[in-house]
């Protein structure tokens, strides 16, 4: 029999997770190595210098050291087979909108590498895609969890998934703008038509409006009728003429105000 020792290979299998906050990224990379051959002592970890508040977390680490580019993590004893290395960090980013480079923690050592990067936020934000390397196997859609494992898929709609041998890219985040509300609303109303003596459709209508700091309540007629009088709450009120519309005027404070209108 004959006994040869094989070269030393590493592959790894990295999940990263960034988490979008206000005006700060919370990042975490998964890196799953497999090593065969001789064991390793000493991971070598590409890390952007971006990023602050980095750790490594992982069986038997006895410390890390920050190198031109990223991170030499070593270990008590070396290691073979499989392993996992987490590392944790932070990048900041304006409050208003920054283009990101979400490449993550990156094994230098290994020889094949691929992987899943989710991109997800809790709060209103938009993250676009503007540059995604050649590396790239399958972008994802932001929505379909198709190229992601199961375990790892989440059903927030703000989630960007990309699939990768390599990740490298960038996307933009920004605050989504917020969004208009009605300001001024009909909360119920009751209309009571009858015929007068004289022949006339006479129709009183009555709004219960909710209104945000509208000065007018405006009331359109259909066509062939006339606006006789108007009250807002009990007081007597001047509509104004405005095109084919009648504006009623509201008291200035911001309450459910009943209106009735008597065409």
């Amino acid at each position: 029999m004959r006994v040869e020792r094989l070269p030393q290979s590493i592959q790894a299998d990295a999940f990263h997770l960034f988490s979008i906050g206000e005006g700060v990224a919370y990042g975490s990379s998964v890196l799953n190595y497999v090593v065969s051959g001789a064991p390793v002592a000493v991971f070598k970890v590409e890390l952007s210098d971006e990023y602050f508040n980095v750790e490594f977390t992982g069986k038997d680490i006895r410390n890390w050291q920050k190198t031109e580019g990223g991170f030499l993590v070593q270990l008590h004893t070396p290691v073979a087979g499989a392993y996992t290395l987490l590392a944790t960090y932070e990048r900041p980013f304006k409050a208003q909108g920054e283009t990101l480079a979400f490449t993550g923690a990156r094994p230098l050592d290994a020889q094949s590498e691929q992987g899943h990067t989710l991109v997800i936020s809790a709060y209103q934000f938009q993250v676009k895609p503007v540059d995604v390397f050649r590396r790239i196997a399958s972008p994802g859609d932001g929505r379909s969890p198709a190229g992601v494992p199961a375990l790892f898929r989440c059903p927030d709609p703000r989630r960007l998934s990309l699939r990768r041998p390599a990740l490298q890219f960038e996307a933009r985040a920004q605050p989504a703008g917020a969004g208009d509300s009605l300001s001024q609303v009909v909360d119920r109303a009751s209309l009571h038509t009858r015929i007068s003596k004289e022949g006339q459709v006479l129709t009183d209508a009555q709004y219960f409006v909710k209104s945000r700091g509208n000065a007018h309540f405006r009331l359109a007629l259909p066509e062939g009728t006339q606006l006789w009088s108007a009250t807002v709450n009990g007081a007597a009120v001047v509509p104004v003429q405005d095109g084919n519309a009648n504006l009623i005027p509201l008291p200035s404070r911001r309450t459910r105000t009943p209106c009735w209108p008597s065409p």
